[in-house]
């Protein structure tokens, strides 16, 4: 069995502290959810993804960053599943690669990202100069549209892209694919996060179908991993009674069609006044058939450790450790800086980059400019509303530019975004046409 050394471990995304929520936006925010609840505009149920919230209530940062800064996290850790040997601990592998996405985007309490626009995307990758086949002519072909010859600069390990594919209902499709010690991955996920009101704390539900995960292992045999749900985030003391603190809580449940291994964790709450242990698991790992049945326990905190407690012979295994000293940015109010991965300059001219779309008001949330703010928020939704209205009149319908839904299963409700052909090379193509409608 592997040592806690060679478990899975989480990395620091950065040295700096985020930026604070400060008293006067807190203080903004209370009096303007106030007077929403005495108009009637804002009451308990409340689905907040259609209420224009106040300025002060946003992160400088879109929904499709948060959902591209987790999916990044994820893949720097899919090599570590590719070259496991044991089914098992695969498992924990990939449950471990979740926590640690989790751990990392937990926003502010009162706070949240922006909406995206319909067509927002980006883009990220990462570096390695060992990816087996790099020389090979395959290999060649697969990474010749990433600007970069084999072997004269590091190529991508893996690159991953976020496309907010539709507005109403909010959907958000990710990808990554990637290479590792002679064996692959790849994964697709769309999602629809539901904020609601609840009073004095509001859930964000994370909604979630096609999610899939495929590992081709080095001796040539496939894995498919379906994550079955996701845990919500909670936001309480919002109207400013008890404390106020973000948490998640619900279940992580990931299925393994090939091995018919069921990998869970809940996440606990602390409640709503916070006076239990914040950010604490528990969970284990069965077989499908045989739910009553745990081959291993889960326990812990993802603040500082979590473990897993194997049946068969007793030992304890780490599967998520926060670094030697420090803690994960619980509460994050901003995106790390810098960023644990490359984001490719070219994307960054793209009109519907998150960065260009909300330029002005990021730059407003940081300098606490509320009028400003509100002025840059109103002026982006007003824009896309017209370019709707424009579309409707010229009989236009809207084309999504990397995914496309998978019509194929059947399923109209919940039908998943999946990867349209090329699209990965289309993205990260220096030389090519943005892949963006202009704005």
């Amino acid at each position: 069995l592997p040592s806690a050394t060679t478990m899975a471990r989480i990395t620091p995304t950065d040295d700096a502290e985020p930026v604070a929520v400060t008293a006067s936006n807190l203080s903004n925010l209370r009096k303007e959810l106030v007077q929403m609840i005495s108009s009637g505009e804002l009451t308990s149920g409340s689905n907040l993804t259609s209420i224009g919230l106040p300025a002060s209530f946003m992160l400088p940062f879109s929904t499709t960053s948060l959902t591209l800064h987790a999916a990044a996290l994820e893949a720097q850790g899919m090599g570590r599943v590719v070259t496991e040997a044991d089914p098992l601990r695969r498992m924990l592998f990939i449950l471990s690669n979740k926590l640690c996405a989790t751990a990392h985007t937990l926003t502010a309490s009162m706070m949240k990202p922006y909406n995206p626009i319909i067509g927002e995307l980006c883009i990220a990758e990462a570096a390695n100069a060992n990816i087996p086949g790099q020389n090979d002519q395959a290999g060649r072909r697969k990474w010749a549209l990433l600007g970069r010859e084999p072997g004269s600069s590091p190529v991508p390990a893996w690159r991953a892209m976020v496309e907010q594919v539709s507005h109403h209902p909010p959907i958000t499709a990710s990808a990554f694919e990637g290479q590792a010690d002679g064996g692959s991955f790849a994964q697709t996920v769309s999602t629809i996060a539901v904020p609601t009101f609840c009073g004095n704390y509001v859930e964000v539900s994370m909604k979630i179908f096609g999610a899939q995960s495929q590992i081709h292992l080095p001796d040539g045999s496939t894995e498919v991993y379906i994550v079955k749900s996701l845990p919500s985030i909670y936001l309480r003391g919002v109207m400013g009674i008890g404390p106020s603190f973000c948490e998640w809580a619900g279940e992580l449940l990931v299925e393994c069609q090939t091995t018919g291994l069921v990998g869970r964790v809940e996440y606990k709450p602390a409640g709503y006044f916070g006076r239990g242990e914040r950010h604490s698991v528990s969970g284990a790992v069965t077989l499908a058939n045989k739910r009553d049945v745990k081959l291993c326990e889960i326990s812990g905190n993802w603040t500082r450790s979590v473990v897993a407690k194997m049946a068969a012979d007793g030992a304890v295994l780490q599967v998520f450790a926060a670094p030697a000293g420090k803690q994960p940015h619980v509460e994050m109010a901003d995106l790390p800086k810098p960023l644990p991965y490359t984001v490719p300059a070219h994307s960054l001219l793209w009109q519907r980059h998150p960065d260009v779309v909300w330029r002005e008001l990021t730059s407003a949330l940081h300098a606490e400019d509320w009028n400003a703010a509100r002025a840059a928020k109103a002026s982006v939704e007003q824009g896309r509303r017209e370019e709707k209205k424009a579309m409707t009149a010229a009989g236009q319908t809207w084309e999504t530019s990397l995914f496309r839904p998978d019509t194929a299963t059947g399923d109209k409700a919940r039908v998943p975004w999946i990867v349209r052909e090329g699209a990965f090379d289309r993205a990260f193509d220096r030389q090519a046409k943005p892949p963006c409608r202009p704005m």
